[in-house]
């Protein structure tokens, strides 16, 4: 959008019980006065969170996805937002959903992702 570039960065096919990082990448052309990462609950099904670097400054669940809030972002600034999950043994197939950037409540930038796990 004018305003920030979303980008994420993971594997798009995983083996049940694995590890893996993603990263989720902003890249503000503009001041954002509340950096938020919103990924839907149905990409994380069956899977579990293990770590967040840098930690949010607040976590919430509102409108079906998590909310991840990190402050403003100056114009010409980059967030790097980094987790480590891991695959259920129970998830096999696809899971699917959006990853939004917003500013406060205001969407910026979405992207659609499909996460594949193979047992």
């Amino acid at each position: 959008s004018a305003a920030a570039r979303l980008a994420v960065e993971a594997p798009a096919i995983h083996r049940n019980g694995k590890f893996f990082e993603t990263r989720f990448i902003v890249e503000a052309s503009a001041d954002i006065s509340e950096t938020v990462i919103a990924v839907d609950e149905t990409l994380w099904r069956d899977m579990t969170l293990n770590t967040m670097t840098p930690a949010p400054a607040k976590e919430s669940f509102a409108d079906g996805a998590f909310r991840f809030s990190f402050g403003p972002l100056k114009a010409g600034d980059t967030l790097v937002f980094k987790t480590d999950l891991q695959i259920n043994p129970s998830l096999a197939g696809k899971n699917s959903g959006l990853v939004a950037l917003y500013d406060g409540r205001r969407r910026l930038a979405s992207l659609d992702l499909v996460i594949q796990a193979r047992p």
